[in-house]
């Protein structure tokens, strides 16, 4: 059985190679600030990774004045959204990949309107465009618990699902759903030390595999399932379940495997 983990403390996440399966959401509030873009209906985010905590934009993505650009974010009710996996979104840049066992520790970007212009920005003279309250790039660290903005326009979270248990959040993650050879494995801590056993269940209620079963610190944990029992062997297709529990609280989420 290959389990990758990565350790979150208190003061920070310190990043492995697994880590590259997460996910952030970034939420762009078009009514802060100056509300340049609060009448736009299309916005793309132009933005640059860096592997380190005091730059960005070593990794850029997104060019204006092309409408096949990556980077268009979703309407919401929030404002506009856009769900991404930072090394392998940025890693995608020219100069890219990312180096292996590095990982993409501080996003900059800017925001701009993408529809009324032709596309990802168009004549960037003509075009509305959002930066923070003084006219400066927004910075977002995701070495943090949670990721932190330098701008409250904008908000970053790791993209999973959240189990409300005893008036409580447990932020855990199971992806990609079905898979059909690694699962991914994601959980939050949000004290330290606790005690954690994350466990894979079969339909009868019987143990497979055990992932964790111990103390960890604070912070957010990843790993790596590959579909093989306590023995090493192949576990057959079929309907099972990741089995959290963090403090005694517990969550259980249903994961399907095909080959």
């Amino acid at each position: 059985m290959k389990k990758i983990f990565t350790i979150a403390a208190a003061c920070g996440l310190f990043f492995t190679a697994a880590n590259a399966q997460i996910q952030v959401t970034v939420t762009f509030d078009p009514t802060a600030g100056s509300a340049n873009l609060m009448s736009a209906t299309s916005v793309h985010m132009h933005s640059g990774g860096a592997v380190d905590t005091n730059s960005a934009w070593s990794y850029v993505i997104g060019s204006w004045g092309d409408p096949a650009s990556p980077g268009a974010m979703t309407q919401t009710a929030a404002g506009f959204e856009f769900t991404f996996n930072p090394n392998v979104y940025y890693g995608a840049a020219s100069n890219g990949p990312i180096p292996a066992g590095q990982n993409i520790l501080r996003i900059g970007m800017v925001f701009r309107e993408s529809g009324p212009c032709g596309g990802f920005g168009g004549n960037s003279t003509n075009c509305i465009e959002q930066k923070d309250n003084s006219n400066s790039d927004i910075f977002v660290n995701l070495a943090t618990v949670p990721p932190s903005s330098t701008w409250s326009g904008v908000t970053v979270a790791i993209a999973s699902s959240t189990k409300e248990l005893a008036g409580e959040k447990m932020v855990v993650s199971a992806y990609p759903n079905p898979f059909n050879e690694i699962l991914n494995v994601s959980y939050l801590v949000t004290e330290m030390p606790k005690d954690v056993n994350v466990s894979v269940i079969n339909m009868l209620g019987q143990t497979v595999t055990t992932l964790v079963n111990g103390k960890q610190e604070a912070g957010l944990h990843n790993m790596q399932w590959d579909a093989t029992d306590f023995n090493g062997n192949r576990v057959p297709v079929g309907t099972y379940f990741v089995r959290y529990v963090i403090d005694g609280k517990i969550s259980t989420q249903k994961i399907v495997l095909n080959r």
